[in-house]
């Protein structure tokens, strides 16, 4: 079963829990009991004879309630026995599975009352504080103090470097925190490091100082499924809920992370729905645009098509120009006016890279008692600007299918002679080594294959480079070494 499917089992098993009580699901839907989603069906596998028989009699429409709660839709179920085990005590799988004495048998009190003093949802308060905790570090200026140190601040709206890259960006953040719900939902897309975290950070900690009747909350899609899972696992959902559909502002960063969490991506959509309904605001930042999407649902990326959606280009020389300088003031560093205009004008892609250049300017400085000089910045930055270059999948996919003379296109295609997959998987190789794109986009790139395809095609390439393996592509014949050298010519030549 996939992390997907798995994701869809635990949340049918949090909202069984929700509708039976902890008692009785504890009792009937235990270790002894297994559900398994193959997409269309439900299989639901416990012991034979009386302990399967009454899960069919009675639990049969709790469970299509679940699936109508996490899948908005029923699903076909199919019951199955198993035989666990034998123990040599001579029980039968029956007696095995089954609740074998009175104190264990339900009844209607047992089944609906948890026991004294013990709270429905174990981990609500735990769940509630994490939330709490991820939205006051800026409220307490964004650096209290934890067990690994001092956080970083969040980062304010003031020190946002305007340009004609992310003036539209700056503008509807800036519409948002005037009138609320005006622009909904804000979609903020762009490549690594354009400053969307910047955004939405700065947009935290303005809210913060208007009047707190309600408050807002910025997360990471990875915290947001993290706090969704461990909400599952501990019974704690409706505290997670609560917290998530009871702010005035959201802003969710990396919303690609969510590509293959269908259980999560249910669960942001209706948190999504609940907000818009109430003429809340929701701000999504992402690496792409909606509709490249795609794996996270028609009804997500239609809901993202519905509101503003704003393109952050890689900052152009002015801005870069304005980032190093105050990057440079914020470091407390003296940098020339030349050697600022010579690294805005060689690294192009991003904010951090600029901070990179800085950070190992000023160390070669110190290390060599020199100051910072225009022939110094030469030397230490050398390396960084022959690199300075965003490759993209698509970049990896024309430069494949140029050296190797293949047709546009042929790498996504079904077909799986050695004349096209072979290049596939060294396509497929390189994007692990030049993109930051996870198993599943590479997977979908290139014709719709599985991460375990990637992975597979990933320890082949290897293999291939260590053993000297011959590429036979087109009419050519060549090292897999050198096919890769020639590439990765093509990739640095853009």
């Amino acid at each position: 079963m996939g992390n997907c499917d798995t994701e869809i089992v635990a949340a049918l098993r949090a909202a069984l829990a929700g509708l039976l009580g902890p008692q009785r699901f504890g009792l009937w839907f235990g270790p002894s009991t297994r559900l398994k989603f193959d997409g269309e069906t439900l299989h639901v596998t416990a012991p034979g004879g009386f302990f399967l028989n009454w899960l069919r009699t009675n639990f049969t429409g709790a469970i299509h309630s679940a699936c109508q709660q996490v899948l908005g839709r029923t699903v076909d179920i199919d019951f199955q026995a198993h035989v666990p085990p034998a123990e040599g005590n001579g029980q039968t799988s029956a007696e095995q599975g089954a609740p074998s004495s009175l104190q264990q048998r339900e009844t209607p009190q047992a089944a609906l009352t948890p026991p004294d003093g013990q709270p429905a949802s174990a981990n609500g308060s735990a769940l509630a504080a994490g939330i709490g905790q991820s939205a006051e570090r800026c409220g307490r200026g964004g650096s209290g103090a934890s067990s690994n140190g001092t956080r970083r601040r969040f980062a304010s709206l003031a020190t946002f470097v305007v340009g004609q890259s992310n003036r539209l960006a700056l503008a509807s953040v800036e519409v948002v925190l005037k009138r609320r719900g005006q622009l909904n939902p804000l979609t903020i897309y762009g490549p690594t490091s354009v400053g969307k975290t910047h955004l939405l950070e700065g947009m935290w900690c303005a809210a913060q100082k208007s009047p707190p009747t309600q408050p807002a909350v910025y997360v990471t899609a990875e915290q947001f499924t993290t706090q969704y899972v461990a909400a599952l696992r501990g019974n704690g959902l409706p505290n997670f809920r609560r917290k998530y559909r009871g702010v005035a502002l959201l802003l969710v960063d990396d919303l690609q992370f969510f590509i293959g969490k269908r259980a999560t991506i249910l669960e942001l959509l209706h948190t999504t729905d609940a907000l818009l309904r109430d003429g809340k605001q929701v701000v999504f930042a992402a690496d792409r645009a909606p509709e490249e999407l795609a794996a996270l649902g028609p009804e997500m990326v239609t809901r993202l098509q519905s509101g503003m959606v704003c393109r952050i280009e890689p900052p152009e020389y002015s801005t870069r120009l304005g980032i190093v300088a105050q990057l440079a003031q914020q470091m407390a560093i003296s940098v020339p006016a030349e050697v600022q205009q010579f690294i805005a004008s060689r690294l192009t892609r991003h904010a951090r890279e600029l901070s990179g250049a800085l950070c190992r300017l000023h160390a070669s400085s110190q290390a060599q008692g020199e100051p910072i000089t225009l022939s110094l910045a030469q030397q230490v930055l050398a390396d960084m600007i022959r690199t300075s270059r965003i490759v993209r999948l698509k970049d990896i996919e024309t430069a494949v299918c140029q050296e190797l003379r293949l047709e546009a296109q042929s790498l996504q295609s079904p077909e799986k002679t050695q004349q096209v997959s072979h290049p596939r998987m060294l396509a497929m190789w390189l994007a692990r080594k030049y993109t930051r794109a996870a198993l599943s986009e590479i997977g979908a790139y290139f014709g719709r294959r599985s991460h375990a395809t990637v992975v597979s095609a990933q320890k082949r390439v290897e293999s291939w480079l260590n053993t000297g393996y011959t590429l036979r592509v087109a009419g050519q014949v060549c090292s897999v070494a050198d096919a890769v050298r020639r590439i990765e010519r093509r990739l640095e030549a853009g």
